[in-house]
């Protein structure tokens, strides 16, 4: 339970929208660029045959995992495009923290 008020605290004490772009050299996350040099990895989270995140492993300090939510319908173009720069781990479910965090709509 003490994991999953962490994750609440989380949830809510972040934006609801966050501005992603990704292009033939980096990906942009709000103002933060990461060239994909700074990048070991990626891949999708899925719950069900739904993609619902997009996690990113960076070589950075602090934080190296970016957890950011996807819409499924765009999930194939951004495999695509990342699979041409960055190694794909295996496809991945949610944790159980996470499907509690869902379950409860946190």
């Amino acid at each position: 339970m003490l994991i999953s008020w962490f994750f609440f605290f989380l949830e809510n004490n972040t934006e609801d929208q966050v501005n992603v772009i990704v292009s033939d050299q980096w990906i942009k996350v709000q103002s933060n660029f990461y060239d994909y040099a700074k990048i070991n990895w990626f891949y999708l989270v899925y719950e069900g045959d739904q993609a619902i995140f997009l996690r990113v492993g960076v070589k950075k300090n602090g934080i190296s995992t970016l957890s950011l939510r996807i819409d499924n319908s765009i999930a194939p173009e951004i495999r695509t495009i990342l699979s041409n720069y960055i190694e794909e781990s295996e496809k991945q479910e949610l944790t159980l923290t996470e499907k509690i965090l869902h379950f409860l709509k946190i």
